[in-house]
């Protein structure tokens, strides 16, 4: 069961990768099972040229 999402696109540097972690770590805090929480991170370069292209 999904109950939510977070999506971020943003430029480089911005923390985008430091306020997941908080959320995470927040949700863990909360009593959230850790294995109800699943992280991926588009950061490799070609995932991410393969994702871009195909969707604009």
């Amino acid at each position: 069961m999904v109950i939510g999402w977070i999506w971020l696109l943003a430029k480089v540097l911005l923390g985008k990768t430091v306020m997941i972690y908080h959320v995470i770590d927040k949700l863990l805090n909360e009593g959230v099972d850790a294995k109800q929480i699943l992280y991926v991170s588009l950061e490799n370069a070609v995932v991410h040229r393969a994702f871009f292209r195909k969707n604009r």
